[in-house]
């Protein structure tokens, strides 16, 4: 990959504010990508999921890496951030970045083996299941969250329907490479007439008019609460850690009033 590449990548990770270099799907080695290791272990960057157990944990999280595998803050500090109150943690990465259409590279090669392998992951995981997620992480912990039957979703900034305008807005060098399909009926989570009621807290920064756009359509969905944050920020995870509040959103407690409902 040429160099003026990876510059318009790191480029577009200091916007989101994804604070550390992934290797793209094509430098990725299946043989390498696909394990599971416990969080933060020697090449983890490398690994398409990573975990963490804690004995007699209160609930699991499942964070879903956005396009650039991140979470808008430090991984390390977001972990922490749950990790220091009893969760389990299960942190999955789309390293094709392709919204997970391409699965995780060396475990799965869809959405629906992805849904699989998560379901057997977590069948021996303590409830609730609370699946996290910005931006295409947003997406994912949306549409696996509903296949999936989490007890809670809290999705920032996602995109609710992957179209010809979020493939100009985020689309990748490993987009392309891996062929992403536009014409997917998953693209769209609108799309469903009967959208399963799973709860969904969907945090946008209001003053951002495609984020809004994004989030409004959803608005009437069985299940789903809109939270506006009267900000322009794509990562919301940020704002919300800057004023100490990231880890009640995720995990319920104070969320009910952080942010007026429009749903």
């Amino acid at each position: 990959m040429s160099i003026a590449s990876k510059l318009a990548i790191r480029s577009r990770r200091d916007i989101l504010g994804h604070l550390r270099f992934i290797p793209l799907a094509s430098d990725v080695d299946p043989r390498r990508a696909g394990r599971i290791v416990q969080l933060d272990a020697p090449d983890a960057d490398n690994a398409s999921c990573e975990r963490h157990i804690v004995p007699d944990a209160a609930g699991t999280v499942v964070t879903f890496g956005g396009m650039q595998s991140g979470m808008g803050i430090p991984r390390r500090e977001f972990a922490g951030t749950l990790r220091d109150r009893g969760r389990n943690l299960l942190f999955v990465k789309d390293f094709a970045q392709c919204w997970y259409q391409k699965g995780l590279a060396g475990l799965t090669t869809s959405r629906a083996s992805t849904a699989l392998f998560l379901a057997k992951q977590l069948s021996t995981l303590p409830r609730p299941w609370t699946f996290v997620g910005l931006s295409a992480g947003g997406y994912a912990a949306i549409h696996f969250g509903r296949a999936l039957g989490a007890d809670h979703v809290v999705a920032f900034s996602p995109q609710t329907s992957v179209d010809h305008e979020a493939w100009n807005r985020f689309a990748s060098v490993s987009t392309v490479r891996n062929r992403f399909r536009l014409d997917d009926p998953e693209n769209d989570l609108s799309a469903a007439s009967e959208a399963p009621e799973v709860p969904v807290d969907l945090h946008f920064p209001a003053h951002n008019p495609y984020d809004a756009g994004q989030a409004l359509r959803l608005q009437g969905q069985a299940g789903v609460t809109l939270r506006p944050h009267g900000h322009d920020d794509h990562n919301v995870p940020r704002q919300l850690r800057n004023a100490g509040r990231l880890h009640a959103t995720i995990l319920g407690g104070a969320q009910r009033n952080e942010a007026p409902a429009l749903a």
